[in-house]
């Protein structure tokens, strides 16, 4: 009986020594103004394993905190309009990286085009309405052309159609 309960004791001391995870904690801010950066991305990936992937992103005031194994990795933090910051680290105890700074990224864009085109069927409250200004068929034809494409209108032979 003794023997099984120090058999206990070994396995129950040396079991989080094999399940050992660290903290890692931050706050992602920008550098311009000093601002929490919420919803940005923080990668950490094995150095030895690249399989090996964890990720969060930041709260609404900026900071994150994970929870690793001890290893190396890198660390890579972005969101949109900054620039990614990447650098490694060695994670053997609880780690708190403080304010992880990121620089804007702003480009000007160049010439910007909206078109749009309008559907060839609206549905309006009493009525539909068909747009043939895009249709190939109506550029050089006639109305009896453009009405034989229209659905629900059935045109004959002599060029009449009947009212609904």
């Amino acid at each position: 009986m003794k023997q099984l309960s120090v058999l206990l004791w070994c396995l129950i001391t040396t079991l989080p020594a094999f399940s050992q995870s660290f903290t890692l904690q931050g706050r992602v801010m920008s550098k311009a103004d000093k601002s929490p950066i919420p919803g940005a991305s923080i990668l950490l990936q094995a150095r030895t394993d690249t399989t090996r992937k964890f990720q969060t992103a930041s709260g609404p005031d900026g900071h994150f905190r994970l929870m690793l194994p001890p290893g190396e990795y890198t660390l890579q933090t972005g969101s949109f309009n900054f620039t990614r910051q990447s650098r490694t680290l060695a994670i053997t105890a609880d780690l708190d990286l403080g304010n992880v700074m990121l620089t804007e990224d702003v480009r000007q864009l160049g010439t910007v085009e909206v078109q749009g085109e309008r559907s060839t069927i609206e549905l309006k409250t009493d009525k539909k309405v068909f747009n043939v200004g895009k249709d190939i068929l109506s550029k050089g034809g006639n109305a009896n052309d453009v009405l034989n494409n229209v659905p629900a209108v059935n045109v004959d032979i002599r060029g009449t159609f009947p009212a609904r």
